[in-house]
């Protein structure tokens, strides 16, 4: 079996899941408290390491909390995009027409 390396800063999802997981006292003791620069220099590795600690059910939840709270985001992006072209297209519309 060929060993999987992580030389990298832990991914925007280990983040989330990692602060998710602390703010439900899943990581008890919390292993950044304190620590700035751990959170900061925190590798892709050590992140994997303090998810794999929490029992897979519990760490199924926090999964699907991250996917539904990127999708609401990504939707509430998404809407304010929409908004603004609107916006933008009813003020051409109203040069054309002279201000009218």
């Amino acid at each position: 079996m060929t060993e999987q390396k992580h030389s990298g800063l832990a991914t925007a999802k280990q983040r989330q899941m990692l602060k998710i997981a602390i703010a439900r006292d899943l990581l008890s003791p919390n292993p950044f408290s304190g620590q700035h620069e751990k959170w900061e220099k925190l590798t892709e590795g050590e992140a994997e390491g303090l998810l794999a600690s929490i029992p897979p059910e519990r760490l199924n939840v926090l999964e699907k909390d991250v996917r539904e709270k990127t999708l609401n985001r990504e939707h509430r992006l998404a809407h304010r995009i929409g908004r603004e072209v609107e916006n933008i297209v009813h003020e051409i519309g109203r040069t054309i027409d002279g201000g009218f």
